[in-house]
């Protein structure tokens, strides 16, 4: 049985924009950071890049996340629509398609998050 493909939104700026913002753990201040991708995930699954908060290496790393506060992780959501939001802002008139094309699809994945 073959599942439909649903192609990931991908956006290198959009990433190295996460990556700017610090990590998200509160009161952190490591560098580098790194963009930690939340919500499915497996052999073969990603998160679209929409999707991505910021994380140190160490907040990055799989025993972390694995051990970490599930409350904070619940808010995962929030903070990643308030980065893209911002993200969006900055760039709603990019020159580029590809970085529009990114806004428009994050907007609606973004819609019914508060």
């Amino acid at each position: 049985m073959m599942f439909p493909q649903n192609p990931r939104a991908r956006c290198d700026e959009y990433l190295r924009y996460v990556r700017q913002q610090g990590c998200v753990s509160p009161g952190c201040r490591k560098r580098p950071v790194e963009s930690h991708h939340y919500g499915p995930s497996g052999v073969g699954l990603k998160s679209h890049d929409y999707q991505a908060v910021g994380a140190c290496a160490f907040e990055h790393h799989p025993a972390w996340q694995q051990g970490k506060d599930k409350e904070f992780q619940a808010q995962f959501p929030q903070i990643a629509k308030q980065i893209f939001t911002r993200f969006a802002a900055v760039n709603q008139y990019s020159k580029s398609k590809k970085i529009r094309d990114f806004i428009e699809k994050g907007r609606a994945h973004f819609e019914g998050v508060k």
